[in-house]
């Protein structure tokens, strides 16, 4: 397992394994239970942001607690939560180590992939304004939380389907690259490489439901070239995750170390 750090993000690569290697132990038991002073306070950021013409929706999560490797791959330790939670602990710690140190991070478990079509060039997306966080930032598709009992290839499936129209069969190869830590939240991000059976024209041809999310959708060839180029020009716009998420994938695909990309903006 190898470790990057930089000032948007920590980064474990690992693998690649297929998803089955990488196993959730979730305890839903362990939670985070606001105060009733704090469940208002959530219920009050849902509604600010719903005003400013946010999609929000509160869906159970998996809240991380710890990841560890054994020979069988990589186990991720987890427990409860949900967006209000998250969006409640964002909201509430705006110097994170200086404000409230007594609360505990929400930490969502989410995926962030890099999907190659058949023809090899690698789908990117600008995040619209109706997206809560990072809108107008360049994101690798898809991406999206993982919610209990969901595990990864569920989730992948979903996320194909829902915002590039891309069915199960279409689905070549799935990979997980590594994990991701963001700074300063220190939210979990699965990272992985997605090949599919199908060419870019044929993904370019439908709408996925979720298409709300972005506000174009462009692509980049899958090269070594094409992506350190496209880093160089554009990775200090990418979401952080996303910006992880290609750097795992230059990292495993091309023997280019992470440390090596401009830093994403937060």
């Amino acid at each position: 397992m190898l470790q990057f750090r930089n000032s948007s993000y920590d980064l474990l690569l690992f693998g690649p394994h297929p998803p089955p290697a990488v196993r959730f132990q979730y305890d839903s038991q362990d939670r985070i239970i606001p105060e009733p002073v704090r469940e208002r306070q959530k219920r009050g950021i849902i509604e600010n942001l719903k005003r400013s013409g946010k999609n929000v929706q509160i869906l159970p999560l998996y809240h991380f607690r710890s990841l560890r490797e054994d020979p069988a791959g990589i186990i991720l330790e987890l427990g409860h939560t949900d967006f209000g939670e998250y969006l409640l602990c964002e909201n509430s710690r705006p110097g994170w180590n200086a404000a409230e140190p007594e609360m505990r991070m929400s930490c969502p478990l989410s995926i962030s992939a890099v999907t190659e079509s058949s023809d090899h060039f690698l789908m990117m997306g600008y995040r619209s304004a109706a997206v809560v966080s990072h809108a107008g930032k360049i994101q690798t598709l898809p991406g999206g939380y993982i919610h209990p009992p969901d595990l990864i290839p569920g989730t992948v499936e979903n996320e194909l389907r829902e915002e590039l129209a891309v069915n199960i069969p279409e689905i070549a190869e799935v990979s997980v690259t590594g994990l991701a830590r963001i700074h300063p939240s220190g939210k979990p991000e699965i990272l992985l490489h997605i090949r599919l059976n199908i060419p870019l024209s044929e993904i370019f041809s439908r709408r996925g439901v979720d298409r709300w999310e972005f506000s174009g959708i462009f692509t980049v060839p899958a090269t070594r070239d094409a992506v350190a180029d496209f880093f160089a020009s554009s990775g200090i716009v990418m979401a952080p995750a996303s910006h992880a998420a290609l750097a795992a994938y230059a990292s495993h695909m091309f023997g280019i170390g992470p440390d090596t990309w401009p830093v994403a903006d937060r």
